[in-house]
């Protein structure tokens, strides 16, 4: 077996550190960048799209979600799901603001999509009794989408029974 000499070792770290450095640059700038983004979609404010290379998507999902025409609300609704920036409490005061039923019913089926079941079982309780048929049908899609368990739940809590919970 070759003796390896102390120039060849650090060569080989000196590459190894670099390599790792690189990965990890790599990782978190990304992970940092997709968060920058991601709180100036929900928080109102473009300034940090300064700092960064704009990409449309974003800009378009910002420029859409906070429109005044209702469609293009609707648009940026569904961008948010396509990037995976499914925000629970950024949707919920959406919902309370929202006053087309279309966009309503997309935010019920977005909310379907987050990993906060508890907190989205708990808003749609709040809503579920006021709200139209509707929307009642899709609060239900949406729980029968995150799990039975949580489906069973808010049925049993909300004392769903009958013909209204055929054809979900």
């Amino acid at each position: 077996m070759k003796q390896l000499n102390i120039q060849t070792i650090k060569k080989y770290k000196i590459h190894i550190i670099a390599l790792i450095l690189l990965a990890v640059g790599y990782i978190m700038g990304g992970r940092i960048g997709f968060y920058a983004i991601e709180q100036a979609v929900f928080s109102n404010s473009a300034a940090v799209m300064l700092l960064y290379k704009p990409a449309y998507k974003f800009i378009n999902t910002y420029r859409y979600v906070n429109a005044d025409d209702s469609m293009k609300r609707l648009a940026g609704y569904y961008s948010l799901l396509e990037n995976n920036m499914i925000d629970t409490s950024f949707l919920f005061e959406r919902y309370e603001e929202e006053d087309q039923q279309v966009n309503k019913r997309t935010i019920i089926w977005l909310l379907g999509f987050s990993e906060e079941h508890t907190e989205v079982s708990q808003f749609f309780s709040k809503h579920y009794r006021s709200d139209a048929n509707r929307l009642r049908k899709e609060m239900l899609r949406s729980l029968q989408r995150m799990g039975d368990d949580v489906f069973k739940d808010f049925v049993n809590r909300e004392n769903i029974r009958g013909d209204f919970l055929e054809g979900l």
